[in-house]
């Protein structure tokens, strides 16, 4: 009776064992990093990884993965008809990485200067022993108990000395120098090794689905996810080739990351975005007055703090965050710019590079070239002899803002030389104006004219005056345009009165904010000209003013 019911019960025990073994299968691929989508700050990155599903429930874990995600934006796909009803990520502790290429070469070079540094401590060794049987030697020679030395065998002994010592002595040194050398140069092996080792063997991230597969048949797995470990800053180059010629503007990235990855072959989308900022529009809530009694210590600051309380939500912005088109294939490309197309939305410019790259996960910035613009140039000299002696050369740049630059530092190279940086300052619509060169044949001379600058006391007033004269002479073989600057103090004070009495020729703009006085004139080859400006300070006899 009792092997009557045993027999049953063995088959389904039998017939379930398969079915638990497919509930709990469990396999594991790594994801390939395609395209990285870098932000100013931070970054959104996509694996594709391909599994071969069975029929029924499974488990598919993902590794290869940055170990630094923001959890909530990671989204996992997987093709077909599958269905995926869970993914957990995790970090992987317990996987050793295997070495990478440069830490392999780091330590073949370690060994070699090891080896070198053994070889050199042998010589040394053998050096001080010679050292030491010449002494001893010479030692036992002279001091023979049961002989008397006589003076020629201690001088001969002490020459032998003197011809063999320094030389050892010598070679001792240079063997020390060059130990302490290869000692240096391990110190810094082991330091590199050692950063580069802590940075690879940074843990890995790891995503565990739960999929249910309908048939046995091969799913593609799409996973992305945000990271605030990469970042890009835009940087230009501007090639000025010569004066009257258009300028070059060379739009380049520096791109870093510290993810826990190296990027290889990935394909690059460079974004103004701020994907992982609060997108909340400000909203204003009561603005409540108390009155206060006189060194009251309630403050604006905290009548702010406690509105927070009574404050509510009255309306609320949606943005469409759809991302940018997608990158069209490239046929034939001649340059960087038919390998970069800036995209445009609404809310967002971002380059997307054709050419995958390879971005190592050091933090390094890798120099990106993306777009090169011609901008329209103007060309003029400008001075201000009040504040230096030179003249300079300068161009303003136009219709840049059109390309939707953001601020960066740029190169100035002008006729292929480097003359400087400056500051893309795109937070306005107003021309970029660069200093390109000196230049030392337009001479500008500002003296004070004696004659005309004068301090008198009338009453109980002192009226000073001061006069300047400016001459401007071009040695170049060809007209100019030049922008002539010249300043006249301000009054600060109510008993002080500041008067321009002589503005010759009169300044096309006066600046009266500022006291400057600008001229905009073309001047001719071998031409001389000159102004003057004249300003009187009127203030009380009992106080002083400091005009020079």
């Amino acid at each position: 009776m009792k092997r009557q019911h045993l027999f049953p019960t063995l088959i389904l025990l039998a017939l379930a064992i398969p079915a638990l073994h497919a509930q709990n299968h469990t396999q594991t691929v790594t994801a390939k990093l395609t395209d990285a989508s870098v932000y100013l700050r931070g970054a959104t990155l996509t694996h594709t990884a391909s599994v071969q599903l069975k029929s029924g429930a499974q488990t598919v874990v993902v590794n290869g993965l940055s170990p630094e995600i923001e959890i909530a934006s990671l989204k996992v796909t997987v093709s077909g008809n599958n269905i995926l009803s869970s993914a957990e990520f995790s970090n992987d502790y317990v996987t050793v990485k295997s070495e990478s290429a440069k830490i392999q070469q780091l330590r073949d070079s370690l060994k070699l200067h090891q080896k070198k540094w053994q070889e050199i401590n042998n010589s040394l060794s053998v050096n001080n022993k010679l050292l030491k049987i010449l002494s001893d030697g010479i030692t036992n020679n002279t001091q023979q108990k049961d002989k008397i030395i006589s003076s020629t065998e201690l001088s001969d002994n002490m020459d032998l000395y003197k011809a063999k010592a320094p030389a050892l002595m010598k070679q001792q040194n240079e063997l020390k120098e060059q130990q302490e050398a290869i000692n240096q140069h391990i110190s810094r092996l082991q330091k590199q090794i050692k950063q580069d080792e802590s940075r690879e063997r940074q843990h890995s991230g790891v995503v565990t689905l739960a999929v249910s597969a309908p048939v046995a048949a091969k799913a593609d797995i799409t996973i992305t996810y945000y990271t605030a470990k990469a970042s890009w800053t835009p940087c230009y180059d501007i090639q000025v080739p010569a004066v009257g010629k258009p300028v070059s503007l060379m739009v380049k990235a520096q791109v870093r990351q510290t993810t826990g990855l190296d990027w290889k072959q990935v394909k690059l989308n460079l974004s103004n975005a701020h994907p992982n900022q609060s997108n909340q529009a400000p909203l204003f809530s009561a603005w409540f007055l108390r009155l206060q009694s006189p060194g009251s210590a309630f403050s604006r600051k905290s009548a702010a703090y406690s509105n927070t309380l009574v404050s509510y939500k009255t309306a609320e912005a949606e943005v469409d965050e759809d991302a940018s088109d997608e990158i069209q294939e490239v046929k034939a490309p001649k340059s960087m710019d038919d390998l970069v197309e800036l995209q445009e939305n609404d809310i967002e410019a971002s380059y997307a590079i054709a050419l995958p790259y390879n971005i190592p996960g050091n933090g390094k910035a890798q120099l990106i070239d993306l777009k090169t613009h011609t901008l329209k140039a103007d060309y003029y000299y400008y001075a201000a002899p009040k504040l230096a002696s030179e003249t300079y050369l300068m161009v303003t740049l136009s219709d840049w803002e059109q390309y939707r630059l953001l601020p960066g530092e740029a190169n100035v190279v002008f006729n292929g030389t480097h003359t400087g940086k400056t500051r893309l300052n795109t937070g306005t619509t107003e021309p970029l104006t660069l200093t390109l060169a000196t230049e030392p044949r337009i001479v500008v001379k500002r003296e004070k004219r004696t004659d005309f600058s004068s301090t008198k006391t009338l009453g109980g007033s002192t009226t000073a005056t001061r006069s300047h004269l400016i001459t401007v002479k071009s040695n170049m073989n060809h007209p100019v345009s030049l922008r002539l600057k010249e300043q006249y103090p301000l009054s600060t004070d109510k008993e002080m009165e500041v008067k321009l009495t002589e503005n010759s020729p009169e300044a096309g703009t006066n600046n009266s904010d500022l006291g400057v006085l600008t001229w905009d004139f073309e001047l001719k080859a071998g031409e001389s000209r000159t102004f003057t400006v004249t300003y009187t300070v009127k203030y009380p006899k009992e106080k002083r003013v400091i005009l020079e």
